[in-house]
């Protein structure tokens, strides 16, 4: 019996290039001026532009990959991996050896897939917009059927739920 997770997944699966995606997230890898950021995001376009607004210098992505693991295991092995060229955080300096040969050929260690930017430079795989859901009044908490019960500690539910603050 499918239970409605697997339904929306067989029904909605991010795929490329006829491969389904295993997670949402991607890794990316970033450059800006002679760093590179290794790390991972449902939308990197969203990402680089978030990093572009902080940052005096042009932010470009170098490549993002789909990954048959999840991508926050990647992302932990490739920081181990480079850790001899981190710089802070998850920036590093290649120290001009950086090529993108030599980054692709690490990637089937990790299962990762390369995935095609589009003509304008942007990233392919963009995530599904999300329906915004229109959230329940306090003190009534939904059941099965669409019937409405009231209980003692439904706002406090609601309230912890939704990170609403006293």
């Amino acid at each position: 019996m499918l239970n409605s997770k697997k339904l929306f997944k067989l029904e909605n699966p991010l795929s490329t290039n006829g491969m389904r995606m295993r997670n949402k997230q991607l890794v990316y890898l970033i450059e800006c001026n002679g760093l590179y950021k290794i790390g991972i995001s449902a939308d990197v376009n969203k990402r680089v532009k978030g990093l572009q607004t902080g940052s005096p210098h042009l932010v470009t992505c170098v490549a993002y990959y789909t990954t048959a693991q999840p991508a926050i295991t990647v992302e932990k092995k490739l920081h181990k991996l480079f850790d001899k060229y981190r710089m802070i955080g998850e920036w590093f300096d290649f120290e001009g050896r950086f090529t993108q040969e030599a980054f692709d050929s690490v990637c089937p260690r990790f299962g990762m897939e390369k995935l095609p930017f589009l003509e304008d430079g942007t990233c392919s795989v963009v995530p599904e917009e999300k329906p915004i859901e229109k959230k329940p009044e306090f003190g009534r908490v939904p059941l099965c059927g669409g019937a409405i019960k009231q209980t003692g500690d439904s706002i406090d539910y609601w309230r912890r739920r939704y990170g609403v603050k006293r």
